[in-house]
């Protein structure tokens, strides 16, 4: 249940896939903001996939990326999800999530489970 860890590095940065602003010009549509919290394990190689499938389609996203660490649990919201990242996709309302591991018997709450509970 210990939160002694130090946060995850980078905790947001903003990424853009493509050369496309956030306002719309001449008949392209406007950029849609997304939440992206990779995962571990082989989270972040099936995420990174992804984005690189919305990149070749052309769909405007401008990313908010957020990181993570399983060793540092985040008080406010009793889980790996930081507070930061959580108003993001609230903020947001879409977001890409890799795959996560689930604590089980780590005395804090899931990734998941902390998504759908807010």
């Amino acid at each position: 249940v210990a939160a002694t860890a130090k946060p995850p590095p980078q905790e947001q940065r903003t990424s853009r896939f493509s050369s496309r602003s956030s306002s719309s010009s001449a008949g392209s549509p406007p950029s849609r903001v997304a939440t992206f919290l990779p995962g571990d394990g082989i989270g972040p190689e099936i995420a990174k996939a992804v984005r690189q499938i919305f990149e070749v389609a052309g769909v405007p996203i401008v990313w908010e990326d957020h990181y993570f660490s399983p060793d540092f649990i985040d008080p406010s919201t009793q889980s790996m999800v930081t507070r930061t990242a959580l108003d993001s996709l609230l903020k947001n309302q879409v977001g890409l999530k890799g795959p996560m591991a689930t604590p089980i018997g780590k005395g804090h709450r899931s990734l998941n489970l902390t998504l759908r509970k807010e």
